[in-house]
């Protein structure tokens, strides 16, 4: 694995992310009902759904958070899980979820732009949020491509807030996907307030 140096704007999100880890759970919650009128849990049903998930898909979720996703992967497969995120916090909450609800899940302290797998490994790959946050969108949209199967599946999904629009990073990269990637596909979601991108190889 090649390690990757981190941007000053990387470095600074994963600061405001450690301390705004031990609320993020309540907080984003009550956001998406308060200002873009949305139910979280649908929000997450979503994009899992968009995996195609089966009993013993293997499946990696870049910016794993505090691990508000797995829940509803578990439904699908009883698999191992793998999550990836820069945020020691957001790790840590994770962690007090893993042993209270005992999940089937490996988390690593990592850079989406420089993921420590193999090529081929994962049969669907799930990024909800960290894509504005990226020092560089094409190296973390080719890492996902390099770890899918061959007929594997990503999902990726940011939200469209007002920081997204000032830092222009508000658009769906969808022209840094990688040539050999199909299925590409995208759209806008809950009144746009997310947009979501798919491709499988």
């Amino acid at each position: 694995m090649v390690k990757k140096k981190l941007s000053l704007y990387t470095r600074i999100s994963t600061l405001l992310y450690n301390i705004y880890s031990p609320f993020y759970d309540k907080l984003e919650n009550f956001f998406a009902k308060s200002f873009i009128n949305a139910n979280d849990y649908k929000i997450r049903t979503n994009l899992i759904e968009r995996l195609n998930l089966f009993d013993d898909s293997m499946v990696l979720e870049i910016a794993v958070g505090t691990g508000g996703n797995i829940p509803l992967i578990t439904e699908y497969t009883s698999n191992y899980i793998f999550g990836i995120d820069l945020s020691t916090g957001m790790l840590q909450q994770c962690i007090k979820k893993i042993k209270k609800y005992n999940w089937k899940l490996e988390l690593i302290l990592g850079n989406a732009e420089a993921l420590p797998f193999k090529n081929d490994k994962f049969d669907s790959v799930l990024n909800f949020g960290g894509m504005a946050y990226f020092n560089t969108q094409k190296d973390a949209l080719n890492e996902m491509f390099n770890v899918i199967k061959p007929g594997g599946k990503v999902v990726i999904s940011e939200q469209i807030t007002f920081f997204e629009k000032v830092t222009r990073k508000d658009k769906p990269p969808v022209h840094l996907i990688p040539d050999k990637a199909k299925n590409i596909s995208y759209e806008y979601i809950f009144n746009k307030n997310f947009y979501v991108i798919e491709f499988s190889k």
